[in-house]
């Protein structure tokens, strides 16, 4: 035995990675005008702000100990392919979650 400890990696099972863009966006408001300016952001993304967006959001997973993401993807196909390249970019194992 070599001395040393290996862990499996943590599964965050429930994550919508797009989201992070919210971070200090919606304070104050209730529940429906935060839906409303998540669903609005969502809208609004592009398959290379999904990309990059993603893959800060996995790189940050990853640096925290997680190997592996359930992600809820509101979004379109073009997203959905963004999402995988990210997580492929990024090092961690991805299920897309409807």
């Amino acid at each position: 035995m070599s001395g040393r400890l290996t862990l499996p990696g943590f599964v965050n099972a429930h994550s919508h990675a797009f989201q992070r863009a919210l971070r200090g966006r919606a304070e104050g408001d209730d529940f429906w005008a935060w839906r409303e300016a998540m669903l609005d952001l969502a809208r609004g993304l592009s398959p290379s702000q999904v990309r990059k967006g993603y893959t800060e959001t996995y790189r940050e997973l990853r640096r925290a100990g997680y190997t592996a993401v359930g992600e809820f993807h509101y979004l379109g196909l073009e997203e959905a392919t963004a999402a995988v390249e990210a997580a492929a970019e990024a090092g961690i194992e991805l299920v897309l979650l409807y």
